[in-house]
């Protein structure tokens, strides 16, 4: 199935988060970047499949497109449920501690239970919420586009606490100069994995 489906088409179009280094981002140019890119390209290259990336859709586009068809391949994602009715997973890549950021002047916080009450900066359309919901811990969201977006509602103090993935958030520290934030606490959900998706079928 899968290569009748590679000898019909010529390229694949692709699209991913616009904002998650060092994981898939798009640079000043537009051009992709990031674990996942490289991975792709590698991939559709020995395949001899060219790529059409697709980079001025915002998150919650980039799922909605691949829930319609109109995106074949999402690169970089996180799974849960919901998605799962829409999309088929590859097997995990990419596998590193989902933790809690927090100011160094903030008060203790030990994991999700010290998040009851708390104000969260939370990424449109991220599995983190849906997780917290679904373990009814009672928080405040504090929605935003990016994971960058989120450590920096942290560091000026705007939010209590966000939850982000190690990597993606030991990068984002380093590359903004965002000194004042700590690792917190780890989180009860393991390791942040992630996949290829397509869309059902």
């Amino acid at each position: 199935v899968e290569r009748v489906w590679l000898n019909s088409h010529t390229f694949v179009k692709v699209a991913g988060p616009r904002a998650f280094p060092p994981f898939h981002y798009y640079d000043d140019d537009g051009q992709v970047r990031g674990i996942s890119a490289d991975y792709i390209f590698t991939i559709m290259g020995q395949l001899g499949i060219k790529i059409e990336v697709v980079s001025n859709l915002a998150w919650p586009e980039v799922l909605e497109q691949a829930r319609s068809g109109e995106i074949d391949l999402i690169p970089c994602i996180a799974m849960s449920e919901e998605r799962k009715r829409y999309l088929d997973f590859s097997k995990s890549y990419i596998s590193f501690p989902l933790v809690i950021l927090s100011r160094k002047d903030a008060p203790f916080i030990g994991g999700i239970d010290d998040l009851y009450g708390k104000k969260l900066a939370v990424v449109e359309k991220n599995v983190v919420s849906a997780w917290l919901n679904k373990d009814r811990v009672d928080f405040q969201p504090y929605p935003v586009k990016t994971p960058l977006e989120q450590l920096e509602a942290v560091s000026l103090g705007r939010v209590d606490a966000a939850i982000e993935n190690l990597a993606a958030a030991s990068y984002l520290i380093q590359q903004y100069g965002l000194t004042n934030i700590k690792i917190a606490a780890p989180t009860p959900y393991g390791n942040y994995n992630l996949y290829m998706a397509v869309s059902k079928g």
